[in-house]
C-alpha cells in the first residue's frame, strides 16, 4: 500500500474542486438565439429585484415622495436641543 503525499491529496482536492464547481455544459441555448426575437414577459428585461420597466419606475417614483413631515427638533442647533424637549 503506497501512501499518499501531501501534494498528493491537495493536487486530488484541487482537481475534485475545479470539478464540483466548474458549470456543467448540458447544451442549451438562450431561447432569442432560436427564434431571433425577443420573447416578453420572459423575464429577460426584469431588474435584480424582480421587478419590470414599469414597477421599476413606480418604485422609484415613490421612493422619491417623503412620508411624513420633518421633525422640527433636528432643526434646533445642536446647543438648544438641550433646553428644547422632544414632541411626541
Amino acid at each position: 500500500m503506497t501512501r499518499k503525499t501531501a501534494a498528493d491529496i491537495d493536487q486530488q482536492a484541487l482537481e475534485e474542486f475545479v470539478e464540483e464547481t466548474s458549470p456543467a455544459n448540458v447544451g442549451t441555448r438562450p431561447r432569442s438565439e432560436i427564434t431571433c426575437k425577443h420573447d416578453e414577459g420572459s423575464g429577460a428585461n426584469e431588474t435584480v429585484d424582480g421587478l419590470d420597466e414599469v414597477a421599476e419606475s413606480v418604485r422609484q417614483n415613490a421612493e422619491d415622495i417623503p412620508t411624513g413631515r420633518k421633525d422640527p427638533f433636528d432643526e434646533l442647533p445642536v446647543f438648544d436641543r438641550a433646553e428644547a424637549e422632544r414632541q411626541v
